[in-house]
């Protein structure tokens, strides 16, 4: 007899196709091996969507070998138990027990460096934000789609004093010109929004899951002893 997985999932909708956010858990039934692998490879290309409080996508699984946890990155699958980011075959493998997985490492011990604990965190979410250049692309946009409003008003007006249709014409293909550059830079901004890689503990870190090294030179500052003089000087 096969052996079957108990798949639910979270931040998925019911298509599989999109990443919508929500924190209900679905379950989708006992399933095969091609079915849970279709199901990473419809995982893998998700990735959080914008929102403060949005579920990343998750399709988590319950079978023989143990539960599992895995989270669509755009791109790649973060595993929290096996802490790496696998491949839909490897995710798959995981869940049916073909791949095998030593210990992590021992945490360092406290008289470690900092930037050692910085390295050992990973990546848990991403979020999209607007930086500058987005929002003067987003107020770009905003202009030219008010200008397309503006000339669609001025032809209702043009056609109502009876002006030239050639003169009419100009300015409906103005207006649907505007319209046009306005739906395109509007879709450029959202584009353009900066990816922030953020730990469990909700602090900024590289895509690696390696501090920011800002955060790295704040941490080391901290670790100095004020109180040592650098030694003890007889001026006697």
């Amino acid at each position: 007899m096969a052996t079957t997985i108990e798949v639910e999932t979270q931040g998925i909708s019911d298509d599989w196709s999109t990443a919508d956010g929500d924190h209900v858990t679905k379950s989708r039934g006992e399933l095969g091996r091609e079915q849970v692998l279709s199901a990473m490879l419809h995982l893998a290309p998700l990735d959080t969507p914008a929102g403060n409080d949005a579920c990343p996508p998750h399709v988590i699984t319950r079978g023989p070998t143990g539960d599992f946890s895995f989270i669509g990155q755009g791109g790649a699958i973060f595993c929290p138990e096996t802490d790496a980011e696998l491949t839909a075959q490897a995710a798959c493998d995981t869940v049916f027990g073909k791949r095998t997985f030593a210990p992590p490492p021992p945490m360092p011990s406290k008289t470690g460096t900092r930037n050692t604990e910085s390295v050992l965190r990973s990546p848990t979410r991403q979020q999209r934000r607007f930086g500058w250049r987005s929002w003067i692309v987003m107020i770009l946009s905003l202009a030219a789609l008010l200008g397309a409003v503006t000339m669609a008003f001025g032809v209702s007006s043009m056609r109502a004093r009876g002006m030239p249709g050639d003169d009419i014409k100009a300015a409906i293909t103005i207006g649907i010109a505007l319209a046009l550059i306005g739906a395109l830079l509007f879709a450029l901004a959202f584009k353009a929004r900066r990816t922030l890689h953020l730990d469990a503990g909700g602090k900024r870190i590289n895509a690696d899951g390696s501090a920011l090294p800002f955060v790295a030179m704040a941490e080391s500052f901290g670790d100095y002893d004020s109180g040592d003089d650098g030694g003890d000087f007889d001026f006697d």
